[in-house]
């Protein structure tokens, strides 16, 4: 069912000096980036927002977009298509869309492991309750995490650009836009990795639907989440812990070890600190990048 919505979609920019973008090209990319609209019926409600078109009429978006069972509806401008629900990984905050109505193009997809710390990307999406946005920035941080890497970066984005795209240079989605942390001023924005949309069953997810990872408890998130969000509110002991821990999970990886080190600097031990350090720069994954 095609409907007609009063919707004005507007582009706008939102860029980092640090990174140089071609805005033209990535205005091709954006078509392939749609707002998705869910009715809530229980508290006749209605919820917004996006998602990226992908191969044989598939919409990946996030979960937490399409609460419950109701109507969804993907805007391609002010021409709305209502939607099949597909696959879905609620605690991975994954799910699929599928019509064959869609116009959009499709995007191409890379894998998001063969991205580095210090990459170029780009977020687009339609947050704010606006039009659709693009937001430059780099690549801070990868965390390794259910057969995957989930992405940290620069690339702003707002409320309602949850399940849209994050691009590499070459314009190549890498993963879904999925939620932010404030620290003050500034803000740590994550995407979890396009590689999860493969490993979906053929069939929608019937089991009892948990809080995405994210949105879980902090005891109950995983360990990278529990070690940002000591460090983003100053619990330097608390911190030190949830990176001891994380040492012992992945004692091969740099980033327990340079998170260990940034908390037991905080709470002026400098020489296990500096020793933490060490072993940072002796695992996988290092980058001699200072953290932003």
């Amino acid at each position: 069912m095609r409907e007609r919505f009063p919707l004005d979609i507007l582009l706008s920019f939102l860029s980092f000096p640090a990174v140089a973008v071609d805005y033209a090209a990535y205005g091709k990319v954006a078509a392939s980036v749609v707002r998705v609209v869910a009715r809530i019926p229980k508290s006749n409600s209605t919820s917004f927002g996006s998602g990226v078109v992908l191969a044989n009429g598939r919409v990946v978006t996030n979960c937490h977009v399409i609460p419950g069972a109701g109507k969804v509806v993907v805007m391609e401008g002010a021409l709305g298509t209502e939607v099949e629900r597909g696959p879905s990984d609620p605690a991975a905050d994954l799910c699929v869309l599928h019509s064959l109505a869609l116009t959009a193009p499709h995007a191409q997809t890379a894998a998001a492991h063969a991205l580095e710390v210090g990459d170029e990307v780009v977020a687009i999406g339609f947050g704010g309750g606006g039009g659709r946005s693009i937001s430059s920035g780099r690549v801070t941080a990868l965390y390794p995490y259910r057969n995957g890497r989930v992405i940290q970066t620069t690339a702003a984005f707002r409320q309602g650009s949850s399940g849209g795209g994050l691009f590499d240079r070459l314009g190549n989605l890498v993963g879904i836009t999925t939620f932010f942390k404030r620290n003050g001023a500034d803000s740590a924005y994550f995407a979890i990795p396009v590689e999860w949309v493969d490993g979906l069953t053929a069939t929608t997810d019937v089991q009892p639907n948990p809080h995405p990872f994210w949105m879980r408890m902090q005891g109950d998130q995983p360990l990278f989440l529990q070690v940002a969000a000591y460090e983003a509110d100053g619990k330097w002991t608390e911190m030190e812990a949830a990176a001891r821990l994380w040492t012992r999970e992945e004692p091969g990886q740099a980033q327990p070890w340079e998170a260990l080190s940034r908390a037991l600097m905080a709470l002026g031990d400098m020489m296990e600190g500096g020793a933490a350090r060490l072993r940072a720069r002796q695992a996988n994954g290092y980058t001699g990048i200072p953290r932003q």
